[in-house]
């Protein structure tokens, strides 16, 4: 591996998806319209839009989707009127359901809409390689912490654009 080497890469997943379902009651009309997200391995983005004038305060709440939502059950993430919230609390390649509830005014609720994400997997961070002479070159990164990474693979790819694997497994350089 020379200086003229291609550099190394590091084999990631994609570290953004979506709400993957949606749910609303429709009894007395639902909290919010509208629910789009946005989910990485070390956060949920959650906002939704429009569903009642005036401006209602919004209870956001996470559980792990199992039984029915409830406004005073599970982790509490948000209680505002904004229409937007970052939860930074979830651990990665797990799945969680957020719940929204608007209130109604009169001291209840309107119907949740609710929305089920699963957090990706942590991406290898710090990344660089360098050259050590015609023959070598230091890969060395920051591994992920998520208990669920079985291994960080290295690839080389040669000048016509072949990769190989070049190292498989859970440290943090090579040579």
């Amino acid at each position: 591996l020379g200086p003229s080497a291609a550099p190394a890469h590091a084999a990631q997943t994609n570290a953004t998806s979506s709400i993957t379902s949606l749910s609303a009651a429709a009894a007395t009309g639902p909290s919010v319209k509208e629910l789009n997200g946005s989910v990485t391995s070390t956060s949920v983005t959650l906002a939704w839009c429009c569903s009642v004038t005036p401006p209602r305060t919004y209870t956001v709440r996470r559980d792990d989707g199992t039984g029915d939502p409830s406004p005073t059950a599970g982790t509490l993430v948000y209680e505002g009127t904004a229409f937007r919230m970052v939860d930074t609390t979830v651990e990665p390649w797990t799945t969680y359901r957020y719940t929204i509830w608007a209130d109604d005014g009169a001291g209840g609720y309107l119907d949740p809409v609710s929305g089920t994400v699963t957090t990706s997997s942590q991406r290898v961070a710090s990344l660089s390689a360098g050259a050590a002479g015609a023959t070598a070159a230091p890969v060395s990164w920051a591994s992920p912490r998520d208990p669920g990474v079985a291994a960080v693979t290295v690839t080389r790819a040669d000048p016509q654009g072949t990769t190989r694997v070049v190292y498989s497994g859970l440290g943090t350089t090579f040579t």
